[in-house]
């Protein structure tokens, strides 16, 4: 299935359901479409990883993510602070994408980009509603969904989910939303992508899904 057959897939399902997303991604898991679970999943990018996924070039997937903090808050309110060994910013993954190889180019599409129905920021809890993130009231921001961490691994070194460096990672781009394609230059086999820390709009935090479709430029 390439870009538009997905996208038009995509709005068909969304208007015919007429109800939550969950339904629309089943729908394309009855498709054929993968979805790769967040129970696989990292905290650092090395050349050494051990995939947790391998996908086709071309191949359109749905990738489930975790939010920064997934250990850390809960919708009712309740907040940790952070403690050495917790996960912060864990990537779903490693993505191997079979046929990349180093030297090579690897683009990858952010066809959709869902959200849960619930954020935070800084311990404080809003509902995602309509398009909105409710403050109050009087107040609500529109939704704006992004992708706050995506790369993959380096060939020297390692690279943490929490800093961003030349191979990508925690670079928290508003421009990191669908729509959008990163083209990364490949320094490992399979390129090793790994994403999360996925927001509603900047600064408002949650689980959610991300969907890409994995291609190859050179």
């Amino acid at each position: 299935m390439d870009r538009k057959q997905f996208i038009s897939s995509l709005t068909a399902a969304a208007a015919a359901s007429g109800l939550g997303s969950d339904l629309v991604f089943t729908e394309f898991e009855n498709q054929g479409i993968r979805r790769l679970s967040r129970d696989k999943n990292f905290a650092t990018f090395h050349a050494s990883m051990t995939p947790g996924y391998h996908v086709q070039l071309g191949e359109v997937v749905l990738v489930e993510t975790w939010d920064c903090l997934p250990d850390n808050q809960s919708r009712d309110g309740t907040r940790r602070e952070i403690e050495q060994g917790d996960r912060v910013n864990p990537g779903t993954g490693p993505i191997f994408v079979k046929g990349i190889k180093p030297g090579d180019v690897l683009a990858i599409d952010l066809l959709e980009i869902r959200v849960d129905n619930w954020g935070y920021s800084k311990g404080r809890i809003f509902e995602l509603a309509d398009g909105y993130a409710l403050f109050d009231e009087k107040l609500k921001l529109s939704l704006l969904p992004m992708i706050g961490m995506i790369g993959i691994a380096p060939a020297k070194g390692e690279m943490n989910t929490v800093a961003p460096v030349d191979t990508g990672g925690n670079m928290d781009c508003k421009e990191v939303r669908a729509g959008s394609a990163l083209v990364f230059n490949v320094q490992v086999e399979g390129a090793l992508v790994g994403l999360g820390d996925v927001h509603a709009c900047m600064s408002s935090e949650q689980v959610g899904q991300s969907v890409l479709k994995i291609k190859h430029l050179c």
